[in-house]
């Protein structure tokens, strides 16, 4: 039978619960020596919400909404293979085969509530608002899988973790728009947050109390009124930190690691090392969040009554985050040692790391024209740079293809620093947009949008550390400097028709991905799996420079809209 190709995924703390099954909403499966090993896979979601608004007077509005958010994912073997041989991942030839042992039921949940008053007084608009939104993962998983890096390197991973963990953030904010004069216009604001991670027994493992992010930008307007405008601001913003960090170390949960030097499949292979682990992270007082300022100033004008011309810059810079790491002091070679740290890195316990960077410097260009009543038409390019060692809690470079979102697996051991610092993976130096529509007398409306857009970086990794195998990659050239992914174009098309009918309806006719162009969007960026005694990278990738996604196919979408 010939195994299901995938990317090798990292071992993840896990493992035994005793929640009932739902019905199972879609069955995957993939090929086992001898037998096919199938999984039950359900997961659904509901989103309800509520908005109003209430007028008093003139001079006064009064807002407020309430949503929330449930869905669940549940995981586990279909079949008696998958519920009892262990998954073994190969990432020298990148194949999953064998079992799926597996059980993983998650809810997820988020409850939000918002409050806010507008006030019209004379040249201000003054605006005062309250927040507050409660995030949830309620999980229990039970997952035993062997990794083989290696002729002689493998790894066999038994996880348990069941638990409830929260992110609960408040927010007020008051902000102000000053029309000063006819010309000249002030808005300035300032937002307080806390955010609070809440973990076993419904304590607060980690908190982010004083999250202040004061905001400030004007518009002047020169010459004739309603002709030209110069605009700038300045802000700052604060990520919220999603609950994957919490989700391993904020509640209860087991993890065993096994190496051996043979495939212990075979059953008398004795294991050559390993290690128990239950750790938690301790709180960490005075640890920056997770934020980035911004500063944009822009020129815009109109050319005659049709055409508008605008140009703004663009400056993002970090200003700090909180990550996890993996203490140098211990012998990592074997992990018994080593500790789970948390903050900022740069400073404190990670001051082994030097301080994560991330800064954007954008030029954008726009025009939008008018030509008629009927037709439409935009265009901008923006030429940027995104430069700096951390991409973001949502990375797009991890080699292990997963997302794990708020884990940085890419700058997490002191061995992962060199050549750390380059281009990051969102960058794409030129992005050209373009966007059309014209309504016909008949009832017929069409347009387009168009964009055109460079490669982005990439990177040649290997192994940093041989505990860890692929799953903490080294940079063995500077980051973004192995080339490039190719330049990628796009064109989706939009037909609508309204019938001159008494209920109002619309046709729609959407083509997506026109020309098919099916271009490669991301590369095999792994050069090596293993390292050796003498610290030689080994064990070479055969996928390195390989395809692994394309460019979604052509596609069309038929629909119908009715009013009532």
């Amino acid at each position: 039978a010939v195994p299901h190709r995938v990317a090798p995924h990292p071992p993840r703390p896990p493992a035994t619960g005793s929640r009932t099954p739902r019905t199972p909403a879609r069955i995957l499966s993939f090929y086992a020596p001898e037998r096919t090993a199938s999984l039950e896979l359900t997961t659904g979601a509901i989103t309800v919400s509520l908005k109003g608004r209430l007028t008093a007077g003139r001079r006064a509005l009064l807002d407020a909404s309430v949503a929330h958010f449930r869905g669940n994912d549940n995981l586990e073997g279909e079949t008696e293979l998958g519920r009892e041989r262990l998954l073994f991942v190969d990432a020298t030839t990148n194949t999953w085969s064998d079992g799926f042992e597996e059980f993983n039921d998650t809810r997820l949940a988020r409850t939000s509530f918002t409050l806010a008053a507008t006030g019209f007084l004379g040249a201000h608009t003054m605006k005062v608002g309250a927040g507050f939104e409660d995030n949830l993962v309620d999980q229990v998983f039970d997952r035993r899988l062997i990794n083989r890096f290696g002729p002689s390197f493998f790894v066999r991973v038994a996880g348990v973790s069941d638990g409830t963990v929260h992110n609960r953030t408040a927010a007020v904010y008051v902000q102000d728009s000053w029309r000063a004069t006819d010309r000249f216009t002030v808005n300035a604001g300032v937002r307080w947050e806390g955010q609070y991670l809440i973990g076993r027994a419904d304590s607060v493992a980690q908190d982010f109390p004083d999250l202040w992010q004061p905001r400030i930008g004007f518009v002047y307007l020169p010459g004739e009124l309603g002709s030209q405008k110069i605009f700038g601001s300045y802000g700052r913003f604060y990520q919220q930190l999603p609950l994957e960090l919490s989700a391993f170390f904020h509640k209860n949960f087991t993890l065993t690691v096994e190496f051996f030097d043979a495939d212990p499949r075979d059953g008398a292979v004795s294991p050559s090392g390993g290690f128990d682990s239950d750790q938690s992270l301790p709180k960490v007082r005075n640890s920056e969040l997770e934020h980035f300022d911004e500063f944009t100033l822009g020129y815009e004008r109109a050319v005659g009554r049709d055409v508008r011309l605008s140009v703004r810059g663009v400056h993002r810079v970090l200003g700090g985050a909180f990550a996890w790491a993996l203490s140098p002091d211990g012998n990592t070679t074997d992990l018994e040692t080593t500790e789970a740290l948390a903050g900022t890195p740069g400073s404190g316990d990670l001051s082994f790391l030097p301080p994560f960077t991330r800064r954007y410097s954008a030029l954008e260009l726009a025009v939008e024209a008018t030509p008629s009543e009927r037709l439409e038409l935009q265009a901008s390019y923006v030429l940027s740079r995104t430069h700096g060692n951390y991409a973001g809690l949502f990375r797009g470079e991890d080699p292990s293809r997963t997302i794990n979102p708020g884990a940085n697996y890419i700058l997490q051991l002191v061995e992962q620093v060199p050549n750390s610092t380059g281009l990051l993976p969102n960058d794409r130096t030129h992005v050209l947009k373009a966007f059309g529509s014209y309504r016909f007398k008949f009832g017929l409306s069409a347009g387009g949008f168009f964009t055109w857009q460079s490669g982005t970086p990439l990177n040649e990794f290997g192994v940093a550390n041989a505990a860890f195998g692929p799953f903490n990659p080294a940079f063995l050239v500077k980051r973004g400097s192995a080339g490039r992914t190719p330049p990628i174009w796009n064109l989706d098309l939009r037909f609508m028709y309204e019938p001159r009918i008494q209920i109002p309806a619309r046709l729609i006719l959407d083509l997506l991905h026109v020309g098919n162009p099916r271009e490669v969007v991301d590369i095999e960026q792994v050069r090596f799996l293993g390292l050796d005694a003498m610290g030689n990278q080994t064990l070479p990738n055969p996928d390195f420079g390989a395809a692994l996604a394309h460019q979604p196919p052509m596609t069309f979408r038929l629909g119908i809209e009715l009013g009532f």
